[in-house]
């Protein structure tokens, strides 16, 4: 009877090994899928960041001092989380950062978190698709007291999108602090 009961707990172990050598996470980025593949039971609203999913080359305007300063960047998007998400990276010489953006059913709106190198610069975004632009500001406590910070995604076509942080003081006066026009890889 031991030696049944031995040979059952090899073979019962063994499947078990079997099973877990075969999950594989199905919409993560490979060889065959570059960029991942969105999962069928990811909310639908994950169409409207499809538009990041891909590489693109950006040229960045960024205002520092009150002068415009232009340089290129590098922006990629893949599908992540097994598909239920999308995170993308962007780099150019001066430093790299990448969001991860889920969104969230039970608010209705898209949670990003962002970190940034150098500096470690990590912020908390909200937000939802306002007509053809996709509107997110930082997350209520993380929001300055002086005004609304916003980002902007407009332009959004199968070639690229554009990219914009504004300042709207409380006084209502509007500044636009960063600009991105991005144009995807063939």
């Amino acid at each position: 009877m031991k030696r049944y009961a031995l040979l059952l707990l090899v073979l019962l172990g063994g499947t078990a090994m079997a099973q877990q050598k075969e999950v594989t996470a199905l919409y993560e980025p490979s060889s065959i899928n570059p960029y991942g593949k969105a999962n069928p039971k990811a909310p639908k609203a994950l169409q409207q960041f499809e538009f990041l999913v891909g590489t693109c080359d950006c040229v960045e305007q960024v205002l520092q001092k009150g002068e415009w300063k232009t340089g290129k960047m590098v922006w990629t998007g893949t599908y992540a989380l097994n598909g239920m998400a999308i995170q993308d990276k962007f780099w150019n010489n001066e430093f790299a950062g990448t969001s991860m953006r889920i969104y969230d059913e039970n608010t209705d709106e898209w949670r990003i978190n962002f970190f940034r190198m150098p500096n470690n610069t990590p912020a908390e975004w909200v937000g939802k698709q306002d007509g053809y632009r996709m509107v997110l500001t930082p997350a209520p406590n993380a929001q300055p007291n002086t005004g609304t910070l916003e980002t902007v995604f407009e332009n959004i076509t199968h070639n690229g999108f554009e990219w914009s942080v504004a300042f709207t003081s409380n006084q209502n006066q509007h500044t636009v602090l960063w600009k991105r026009s991005c144009t995807k890889r063939k």
